[in-house]
C-alpha cells in the first residue's frame, strides 16, 4: 500500500510537507528507532583508518570537533567504511574494539563495499565468507547495533556494481549476518542519486526479505527535491521500510565541470542545512542521517579523480554555523547517544 501524501508529492513533483500527525511511522523493522524519531549521526571514520593510512590521522579529530560543537547532544550514530578483506577485518576489529570501549554510546553504521569484479564475485560466490563471518561476529562481540550498508552506492554514476552480482552479493551478506548476529545487524540498501538517471535503480534490488532499511546519499541541493528521489522515497514507503541518508555532507558544484566546492559562506552552509533538515521532516521514514562534517581536504590525494579536490566543511571553518547547526539537531525529534543506549542496550 503506498502512503496517500508520498503519492500526492510524487504526483506535484516535490517533496511532501507532512502535518505534526503523520509522522507517526514504525514499520518495525530491525534497530528503527520508535515513530517520529531520527538517530542523529556522525561521519566519518575513514576506510583509510581501517589500515593506518597517514590521511585518516585526523579522523579523530574531526570527530571530537563536532562532538565538542554538538555538545551535549553527542551523536547517536558513527560511520566507518571497509571491505570483505582479511587486511581490512583484522585491522577494522583491532580498532574498532578499542574505540567502543573509549566513546560513549553510539550506533554503528558500516558502509561495506565490494566494488571491483573480483570482490564482487567473490562476495556473490561465497568465497569471501570467512572473512565477512569473522567481521560479523566481532561486531556482535562489540556490543553495538549495527547498520550496514551493503555495497553502499550501488548504482553510482561511476562505477556501478553489476546488478546481478550485486543482488547475489546482497542476499549472501543478508544471510550470514542474520545467522551470526540475528539481533546486532540490519541491512541496508543504499542507493546514489546521481545514479538514479542512468538506470532503474530496482534493477539492483534484492528483495523485501533481505533488506532492513533503505539508504540514500544526498551531497547536493538539486537531489533532495529531485523528481527522481520523490520516487525513491515513495518506493521506500511502498515497501515498508525505513530510510537512513547514509552520507551527506554541504558539497556544491564548482564553476569547472565536474568540480566540488564547499560552501562560499556561512549563509550559504546555513541554507543547505535548512533543505537538509527539511528533507528529513518531510519523510516521516527517515528514520537515522549520518552528516559528514569532516575536512575533506586531507583524502584529496585519494581523489584524484575530482578536479581541484573536496572541501573543508568542518564547523569551526565556518564562525556561527555551530550555534545554527546546534538549533536544528536539538529537535525533539532526533535521538541522540544517551537516549540511544537506552532504547538499543546490547543487542547480543
Amino acid at each position: 500500500m503506498v502512503v496517500p501524501w508520498v503519492v500526492a508529492s510524487l504526483i506535484a513533483g516535490c517533496a511532501p510537507r507532512v502535518a505534526p500527525d503523520q509522522r507517526g511511522i514504525d514499520f518495525g523493522a530491525l534497530l528503527e528507532p520508535p515513530a517520529g524519531r531520527v538517530l542523529h549521526g556522525w561521519g566519518q571514520i575513514s576506510g583509510y583508518w581501517t589500515w593506518d593510512d597517514p590521511a585518516s590521522a585526523r579522523d579523530l579529530d574531526d570527530l571530537d570537533a563536532y562532538v565538542k560543537a554538538a555538545s551535549p547532544l553527542a551523536p547517536a550514530m558513527i560511520s566507518f567504511y571497509l571491505a570483505p578483506v582479511e587486511s581490512q577485518v583484522a585491522g577494522f576489529l583491532r580498532k574498532y574494539k578499542v574505540f567502543v570501549e573509549s566513546h560513549p554510546f553510539f550506533v554503528t553504521q558500516i558502509g561495506f563495499y565490494f566494488l571491483d569484479d573480483f570482490l564482487q564475485k567473490q562476495v556473490a560466490s561465497g568465497e569471501a565468507d570467512t572473512q565477512m563471518r569473522i567481521l560479523f561476529e566481532g561486531l556482535r562481540d562489540a556490543g553495538r547495533p549495527v547498520l550496514l550498508r551493503a555495497g553502499h552506492e550501488f548504482n553510482n554514476h561511476w562505477s556501478p556494481y553489476d546488478p546481478a552480482l550485486y543482488v547475489k552479493g546482497f542476499r549472501r551478506v543478508a544471510d550470514l549476518a542474520r545467522r551470526v548476529a540475528p539481533k546486532t545487524i540490519a541491512t541496508v540498501w543504499h542507493a546514489e542519486p546521481t545514479g538514479f538517471a542512468d538506470r532503474n535503480y530496482l534493477d539492483w534490488y534484492p528483495g523485501d526479505e533481505y533488506v532492513d532499511w533503505w539508504g540514500l546519499s544526498l551531497f547536493y541541493q538539486e537531489h533532495m527535491t529531485d523528481k527522481r528521489t520523490v520516487q525513491f522515497m515513495n518506493d521506500a514507503a511502498r515497501h515498508r521500510k525505513p530510510v537512513l541518508i547514509g552520507e551527506c555532507s554541504p558539497w556544491f558544484h564548482g564553476a569547472e565541470s565536474g568540480t566540488v566546492r564547499g560552501p562560499r559562506g556561512v549563509e550559504e552552509a546555513k541554507g543547505w542545512y535548512d533543505k537538509l533538515f527539511g528533507f528529513v521532516r518531510a519523510y516521516p521514514h527517515v528514520k537515522a542521517v549520518s552528516v559528514i562534517v569532516v575536512d575533506w581536504t586531507r583524502w584529496n590525494p585519494h581523489f584524484r579523480q575530482i578536479p581541484g579536490g573536496l572541501p573543508n566543511v568542518r564547523f569551526d571553518s565556518m564562525p556561527g554555523l555551530a550555534d545554527f547547526y546546534g538549533k536544528l539537531i536539538a529537535s525533539e525529534a532526533f535521538v541522540h547517544s544517551e537516549e540511544a543506549s537506552r532504547l538499543y542496550g546490547s543487542p547480543r
